[in-house]
């Protein structure tokens, strides 16, 4: 019972993800590796109904509870025609790492974790030879956030020994923004999403 109850809540909180976060599709791989998971820590938990209800309730119903936090990030899906900003961002991303592909640029990774001086960073892709920033931004402006953020990307830069660029996939930078990065003598581009 215990291993059926989290195999069930295993099963329960990978559908409840996808149906929460538009840029996931259900795949069945996934879907038997969070039974799995469940199953596992059922039998483990103990035998008998409380070690399944345990497991099914920590699995099951988590979910819909971490999901309600993101209320404001399904309000700007709505307003964006059901794509949030996290599956806007990716959707940059993922047009850049195409575009590297084909230009044979060799990405060594995606979403690269760094700790700077400034605190923690995560570097959208990080290929052989450059570190790349994509900005999927509908406004583009300078504000404190963007400039604390590339202050970490350049520091980054600067004790790995790669070059920072910037990546815009939707609208091109405001002229602020041009001469900060200029200023940093970081290099940009804009590559729309077609």
């Amino acid at each position: 019972m215990a291993a059926a109850g989290g195999t069930l809540g295993g099963v329960g909180y990978y559908a409840i993800q996808t149906a929460m976060n538009p840029c996931v599709e259900w795949n069945w791989g996934e879907a038997a590796f969070w039974g799995g998971v469940g199953t596992g820590l059922g039998a483990l938990l103990g035998t008998g109904i409380y070690g399944g209800w345990w497991v099914g309730l920590q699995f099951g119903w988590w979910g819909p509870a971490v999901a309600g936090s993101g209320t404001v990030a399904a309000q700007q899906a709505a307003t964006r025609g059901g794509a949030g900003p996290v599956c806007i961002g990716q959707a940059g991303v993922r047009h850049v790492v195409n575009l590297l592909r084909r230009a044979g640029e060799p990405i060594i990774r995606q979403q690269a974790y760094y700790r700077t001086s400034m605190g923690r960073a995560f570097i959208d892709i990080e290929t052989q030879n450059f570190l790349i920033e994509v900005k999927n931004l509908a406004n583009p402006s300078l504000s404190s956030s963007f400039r604390e953020q590339a202050q970490k990307y350049l520091e980054i830069s600067q004790q790995i020994g790669k070059p920072l660029q910037y990546y815009f996939t939707n609208r091109p930078p405001s002229e602020s923004i041009i001469r900060f990065l200029r200023r940093l003598e970081i290099l940009w581009f804009h590559i729309p999403i077609r």
